[in-house]
């Protein structure tokens, strides 16, 4: 079956093993978020583009930390957000993309005009992130009844 996947005979070669794999699993993911997205009617294409994306509430809820007294608890006593996952991600590129695919009788349209995304400090890389600190940032928001929503 890989024979026939790869198009030659090295099917046992760990490398394409490593990227089909990686090529199932994305998919999977992907399916899973669509599918999630759609039984919660969540606007995905929203959460990059526009003007309440995710890139634009944490720059609010980080602002909002530092100058609201409301979140002070959130912030350190070095005047810095206290949380691991907040000071971990920031605000990343904003992008501006437009594709029009003519298929046959109509046209497809991709049209992110405004898409923003966030990213990490550009000197973490995935194995300096602390995925359990992470995780805990994040239990330790859903877990705050003090926080008002920003």
């Amino acid at each position: 079956m890989l024979m026939t996947i790869t198009g030659n005979e090295d099917y046992g070669n760990a490398k394409t093993i490593g990227k089909l794999s990686g090529a199932i699993l994305a998919k999977r993911k992907s399916q899973w978020i669509n599918d999630y997205a759609k039984r919660h009617n969540i606007d995905i294409k929203g959460l990059v583009d526009g003007k309440n994306t995710i890139f634009d509430r944490l720059g609010k809820f980080k602002l909002a930390i530092m100058t609201d007294s409301r979140y002070a608890h959130l912030r350190g006593t070095d005047g810095q957000v206290n949380n691991y996952m907040l000071r971990v991600l920031i605000q990343g590129r904003k992008y501006s993309y437009k594709n029009n695919l003519n298929i046959g009788a109509g046209t497809l349209r991709d049209d992110y005009t405004n898409a923003k995304f966030i990213d990490t400090f550009s000197f973490l890389d995935d194995e300096t992130i602390n995925a359990d600190d992470f995780i805990e940032g994040w239990r330790e928001l859903l877990n705050d009844n003090t926080t008002p929503g920003v």
